[in-house]
């Protein structure tokens, strides 16, 4: 088939279906924290290359 589930319907079986809350708590921090990470880094390239704002 392969079909993969996105990462929020795997945290959300994680926590609802298999009540498995340390790892259902633990990839939503890490995705988090991700998503984070790469904002960050497109933030610091606008400023370098695109002359965005400081």
């Amino acid at each position: 088939d392969g079909k993969e589930p996105m990462i929020a319907n795997f945290i959300e079986t994680q926590l609802l279906k298999l009540q498995n809350f340390p790892q259902g708590s633990a990839f939503a921090v890490v995705s988090m924290l991700m998503v984070g990470a790469v904002s960050l880094v497109f933030i610091l390239l606008n400023r370098r290359f695109l002359g965005g704002s400081k």
